[in-house]
């Protein structure tokens, strides 16, 4: 590799660790402006999963929905495919790991808004058919609903 490339290489990691860093310890200046409903969100599926019940915890599912069940990276399309599969997705581990975790273990970039080592992944979502308003206009970080998109697991977890 030449010496501009690792320079390169260098630099584009060092940034990448600052951005995760500053996505991971959201001040009010670095705040995404829907930050506080995404942590109304957060609070919401804290709860569900501490009930431990399948049908609330749906609700809170944005189809389709990317899990990881034994090893794999699975689809999941439909209601019933997640009812039928919610011990896989969300493990006592999962359900524990998000239950006990904090505001300040929630962070956002480009994808959406993460838990903790990227256990869960959330965003907001307009129903079909409807569009965001124009990404300058105030209303487009109060438009959609929070949806989960991903959900990963506990990391180190054999599922």
């Amino acid at each position: 590799m030449n010496r501009l490339a690792v320079i390169a290489t260098l630099l584009l990691g060092a940034f990448c660790i600052t951005q995760q860093a500053s996505a991971q310890t959201p001040d009010q200046s670095s705040r995404r402006p829907d930050y506080d409903r995404a942590v109304i969100f957060f609070h919401q599926l804290q709860s569900a999963l501490r009930a431990n019940d399948r049908r609330q915890v749906e609700h809170f599912i944005h189809y389709p929905v990317r899990v990881n069940l034994h090893g794999h990276l699975v689809t999941i399309r439909t209601r019933s495919a997640f009812l039928t599969n919610y011990p896989q997705i969300f493990t006592t581990a999962t359900r524990n790991y998000i239950a006990k975790s904090k505001d300040t273990d929630l962070w956002w970039r480009d994808q959406g808004y993460a838990i903790g080592d990227g256990v869960v992944w959330f965003d907001a979502f307009m129903p079909r058919g409807k569009r965001f308003p124009e990404v300058d206009s105030p209303a487009f970080w109060t438009s959609g609903s929070f949806g989960i998109e991903t959900v990963n697991g506990t990391p180190g977890e054999k599922r």
